[in-house]
């Protein structure tokens, strides 16, 4: 689900300089066509991440800080990277991450754009596991490094509040927002009571779709939308964190987001915002772009209706 200019410029690189990562598949996709006019220099502190899925040219096990300052006084300055910029640029706006606006119910995208603009510069987020995890890495701006707490690759349902509470704890001074799904939100919920009795003021932005909604996608894109018990019921969370005697309100309508938003970030205790919008399969309930599994950059869905290949063979343009 990331930025397609991003993945395209990724799969035009010559040389790929990967630190710490195992080239897991949901950053490579399809392993045969990942970067196919790339050489790798891998550096990795634990061997046996080194040449695990791809075969590397040049492989460093090392601690990462020590490999790049090595690195640096090797490297000779490349004088003229201009056109590779520009270039990347182009594709920035002709590929930008967006979503459409409903009259009647809330957009998640939306609300996440309109957060980040009226939150703290230096507020730190921390998410679940799900689609807002994805809108939420898609849609808010980050101005500084360490604001983006995330369980990545362990893909922890839940982690979303603890991640939040201690970091809270750790930074008092300092905003911290969670933004969770339902489903993740349900994961640590007890932990409502924590923030009460220690008074740790998390604001909580819970996107109340009724569904497990990236298993949803899946469902729909790949499964003829059968569900397997993805649909989860319509629960007031508002009222759930009430009754820990956390402070709470529910939306549903795009008219409450800005106020909502706004009371939220005033109130100096916890908060827990329960945000309702409608599951639409298929349209604005699906994560937009996505690769699905075992394909290469050239099959992201850019949206419901097309991939990159069927877009770039419209537009004559050379794929390879």
């Amino acid at each position: 689900h990331g930025a397609i200019y991003a993945n395209i410029a990724m799969n035009h690189a010559d040389l790929v300089i990967a630190l710490g990562v195992r080239f897991d598949d949901r950053v490579t996709g399809k392993l045969s066509e990942f970067c196919k006019g790339a050489k790798f220099i891998q550096v990795d502190i634990d061997a046996s991440e080194i040449n695990k899925n791809i075969e590397v040219n040049i492989p460093i096990q090392g601690d990462v800080k020590q490999a790049l300052k090595i690195m640096n006084d090797k490297i000779e300055p490349k004088k003229n990277i201009g056109p590779w910029i520009r270039q990347i640029d182009k594709w920035k706006k002709e590929f930008p991450l967006t979503y459409e606006i409903d009259k009647k119910s809330i957009v998640p995208q939306h609300l996440i754009s309109e957060l980040t603009k009226l939150a703290d510069e230096n507020a730190i987020v921390s998410v679940g596991v799900g689609q807002h995890q994805m809108w939420a890495a898609q849609f808010w701006d980050f101005n500084e490094p360490f604001r983006w707490l995330c369980s990545s690759g362990l893909g922890a349902m839940g982690f979303g509040l603890p991640g939040a509470m201690g970091a809270q704890v750790a930074h008092p001074k300092k905003q911290v927002i969670n933004i969770e799904g339902d489903g993740s939100f349900l994961m640590n919920i007890q932990e409502l009571q924590t923030l009460k009795m220690e008074n740790i003021p998390v604001k909580n932005v819970v996107l109340n779709n009724a569904h497990l909604g990236m298993v949803a996608q899946w469902e729909d894109r790949f499964y003829k939308s059968l569900r397997g018990h993805t649909y989860l019921g319509d629960a007031n969370f508002a009222e759930i964190a009430h009754a820990f005697g956390v402070k709470s309100e529910s939306i549903s309508k795009p008219q409450e987001v800005l106020p909502a938003l706004k009371r939220m970030l005033k109130h100096n205790g916890p908060y827990v915002l329960d945000v309702k919008y409608p599951y639409n399969d298929k349209s604005r309930g699906h994560v937009m772009p996505m690769i699905p599994a075992n394909h290469s950059y050239l099959d992201t869905l850019i949206d419901a209706k097309q991939t990159l290949r069927e877009y770039w063979e419209k537009k004559g343009i050379i794929k390879e």
